[in-house]
């Protein structure tokens, strides 16, 4: 399981916590770790949590990136199955359990990802974040958009050597770009239950995700693989494109209402 983090913090301990609670709830013949990879230098004291065995820390020294970061805590790993967590967000107990049983159950799929809860920076439920449910909604999905979401994907790990894991260019949508070229080699899907918990606050760096920068153009090339690899011709391909880019830049400037605030609790 991998966290990458900036430093040492209370949303952290939470997430870390929550990694662990999952990993009770694995078969006691499975072997399983909470990877933290710190992108720059220790910024405060290791906590107490460290200290527990199934935790292991990578301290980079020099902030190169989140790609960066979640790649070192791949290429550090031989698990079979590598799960994610951002260092905001929070599992449910039973996310790895299920996905894992999943896995084992449809061996085309190489990432499985679930329905989320929205929070807030308190932890207060505030909404929910829905996601395409079967294999072929989510690929047809991915065509428009991110259909995943990230803290809530378990991944096969050779898979993810496969396509050489995170593109290191893609400083944000790092996750969108993964899912469109692991789709070249499996399926993808979501579980339908909502096991992951999605904190909405200021400092999320999805916020700063610009339409004009380098990262944009590595996931349009992927989206444009994914198109022409689904028996889409170049228009097609092309014309997709553009809308999904027209509507990066309405979100960017406020214009549209960006999907990661879901929709709010009934």
């Amino acid at each position: 399981m991998i966290i990458p983090t900036r430093s040492f913090d209370d949303y952290l301990r939470q997430a870390v916590n929550s990694c662990l609670a999952e990993l009770a709830l694995l078969p006691d013949d499975a072997l399983g770790e909470v990877i933290v990879v710190v992108d720059g230098p220790a910024m405060n004291a290791f906590p107490a949590w460290v200290r527990d065995k199934r935790v292991r820390v990578l301290v980079l020294g020099v902030h190169r990136g989140t790609p960066v970061a979640l790649n070192v805590g791949l290429n550090s790993s031989e698990a079979t199955y590598i799960a994610r967590l951002d260092s905001d967000d929070v599992a449910e107990p039973a996310r790895l359990s299920k996905a894992v049983e999943y896995l084992e159950a449809h061996e085309n799929v190489v990432a499985v990802g679930t329905q989320g809860y929205l929070i807030d920076p308190d932890g207060a439920e505030i909404g929910c974040l829905d996601m395409p449910v079967g294999r072929a909604n989510v690929k047809r999905s991915l065509l428009r958009r991110n259909s995943l979401i990230h803290s809530s994907v378990v991944f096969r790990r050779e898979a993810m050597l496969r396509v050489d894991g995170y593109d290191e260019d893609c400083l944000r949508m790092q996750d969108y770009d993964l899912f469109l070229r692991l789709a070249l080699v499996g399926d993808l899907d979501n579980l339908s239950g909502r096991l992951i918990n999605y904190r909405v606050h200021g400092g999320m760096s999805s916020k700063a995700t610009s339409p004009y920068r380098v990262y944009t153009r590595r996931v349009l090339a992927s989206r444009y693989s994914l198109y022409r690899a689904s028996g889409h011709g170049r228009f097609s391909g092309f014309a997709h494109n553009t809308l999904w880019w027209v509507a990066q830049v309405l979100r960017h400037h406020g214009l549209r209402r960006p999907r990661y605030l879901g929709r709010a609790s009934n």
